[in-house]
């Protein structure tokens, strides 16, 4: 088994609950991979809204510390240094409005590892407006996207509103850099304004990035119950809105309070492989559970 994943929560939650990565009450838990292939782990600090941003900047500094010590020598920092096989974990943060206005904390979320940056997380924010608006990048939006392209971090658009995701592409187009959707579904599929339009999905294609499609179920589907089936849902349709080479998984485990029903933690992802093997094509299914994720890692870390 080979599984690359765009998104996660579980370093925060295990700095909460003064675990290991081995702990079985989280959603990834490395008792669940150890016979894997390759496992590759694009793994968030949240920041979360009940804090002050700098309260929440000071559990980013903590968590992340605590992350470290018990990644390892998994952490990497570098597409170079990203194996084909074993695993590794890329660090990444969820909602930049811990960084206060403050430019200087970009490059020292870099300096921590920092490589994958989700611009924003809810409601309005001093980098712009996320799902729940409709307000584009601010001037320091515009400028932590630059410092971004110029470090090599990567600005996630997930979360953000329909016209920071286009403004984010803009400038990405602009100077030639790519745009990724960490966890975002398709918004044709299920009218949930944290899923993007098909017109954003084909423009970060066009850009050399890659969207991962999440487990939340209501990001999946209007229906009173959720499965596997409504993920492949997804995936089919992002295959038909501009071909298999741009999709990648952004399961969000550890971050959501609820899963489908058939994919409660990390060790249900083998049988959901074969299922997606079946339902689409080795090839794509391939492409999607790890090749995609790692093409683009590889080539933009």
């Amino acid at each position: 088994m080979k599984l690359a994943d765009l998104h996660c929560d579980t370093p925060l939650e295990m700095y909460k609950r003064g675990c290991t990565l081995y702990n079985d009450t989280l959603h990834i838990s490395l008792t669940h991979t150890a016979q894997w292939e390759a496992y590759i782990q694009c793994a968030a600090i949240w920041s979360d809204r009940r804090l002050h941003a700098e309260e929440a900047y000071d559990v980013f500094l903590r968590a992340a510390r605590d992350f470290r010590e018990k990644a390892g020598s998994m952490l990497c920092t570098s597409g170079k240094n990203l194996p084909q096989a074993g695993t590794a974990f890329i660090l990444c943060v969820e909602d930049a409005r811990i960084l206060c206005g403050d430019m200087d904390r970009l490059f020292k979320l870099y300096l921590e590892g920092v490589r994958i940056l989700t611009l924003v997380w809810k409601g309005h924010t001093p980098l712009g407006g996320a799902w729940d608006t409709d307000e584009g990048l601010t001037p320091f939006g515009r400028s932590v996207v630059e410092a971004c392209f110029a470090l090599g971090m990567i600005p996630d658009v997930s979360h953000g509103s329909w016209n920071l995701c286009r403004d984010v592409l803009k400038m990405a187009e602009k100077a030639g850099r790519p745009v990724i959707a960490t966890h975002s579904n398709a918004y044709a599929i299920t009218h949930n304004s944290r899923n993007i339009t098909d017109a954003v999905f084909r423009r970060i294609a066009k850009s050399g990035g890659v969207t991962g499609i999440s487990l939340c179920p209501t990001h999946l589907t209007a229906g009173a119950s959720c499965t596997s089936d409504d993920v492949l849902r997804h995936m089919e349709h992002y295959i038909s809105a501009a071909g298999e080479d741009a999709i990648c998984l952004g399961c969000d485990f550890d971050g959501i309070d609820e899963t489908p029903s058939d994919l409660y933690n990390i060790s249900c992802m083998e049988a959901f492989y074969d299922q997606a093997v079946r339902r689409l094509g080795s090839s794509a299914a391939d492409k999607i559970f790890f090749t995609n994720a790692f093409r683009f890692l590889r080539e933009n870390l």
